[in-house]
């Protein structure tokens, strides 16, 4: 369900579980992703919301503590809320044409449960829908969509794809596989064989190395050219 995710949205998801369970809830709530989203992705709240006051939402979500260190074993559903903010996060990625998911993400989804308390509390500390979608939107090429190397090499992918987006139908699709070949191969692992780096998978361990696969010394490969 979280392949999507970046590591910060995952750790907004594992935090509310985690106040969830504190808090002896019986699922997971909107406002305990909400609580997520402050503890684990603030800087992303304060850039989307620049007159939001993330020490005055805090304090306006109610919170209680039954068990002080809960067990992470315990399972933990999602309340039907939040299955909706969760699926809702993942229309948002897909409309924006997001390979990932975030946490501005979740945010959106949030504010479009709008019955739900979390987005109660929003719309009092004066966070609206459009005004966080349209800042996403111009504050894209800033956003929190790197999540390690792969995160990284999708949205390049993301980025070169629309900028190939005004070619005829009929290239498209070719023109994006050979971009998409070229970025998987500048990230493919690299090992060390014989003091020569190759990429993994090049050399087959069922089948012997050609000449011209092996590194030759020095004086031999000065010997090889003059011949």
């Amino acid at each position: 369900m979280f392949e999507r995710y970046n590591q910060a949205a995952r750790s907004v998801v594992f935090f509310a579980r985690f106040v969830a369970s504190q808090g002896g809830s019986a699922a997971i709530e909107s406002e305990h992703l909400l609580l997520g989203l402050i503890r684990e992705a603030a800087p992303t709240l304060a850039r989307l919301a620049a007159s939001l006051s993330i020490e005055d939402l805090r304090a306006k979500i109610p919170r209680k503590i039954v068990v002080e260190n809960p067990s992470m074993r315990i399972h933990m559903p999602l309340s039907a809320e939040c299955k909706r903010i969760l699926s809702y996060s993942a229309e948002e990625a897909n409309d924006m044409d997001h390979r990932y998911i975030g946490p501005e993400h979740i945010l959106l989804a949030i504010l479009r449960e709008n019955t739900s308390l979390a987005a109660r509390l929003l719309a009092e500390m004066d966070v609206q829908l459009e005004h966080v979608r349209q800042q996403l939107v111009l504050d894209t090429p800033r956003s929190e969509e790197t999540s390690g190397e792969d995160v990284s090499n999708e949205v390049g992918r993301d980025v070169v794809h629309a900028l190939i987006d005004r070619l005829p139908d009929a290239m498209l699709a070719h023109v994006k596989e050979m971009i998409d070949r070229m970025l998987s191969r500048s990230t493919r692992d690299r090992i060390r064989d014989d003091e020569t780096t190759v990429v993994k998978g090049t050399f087959p361990s069922n089948r012997p190395r050609s000449t011209e696969e092996i590194s030759l010394p020095d004086p031999l490969r000065s010997s090889k050219g003059a011949d």
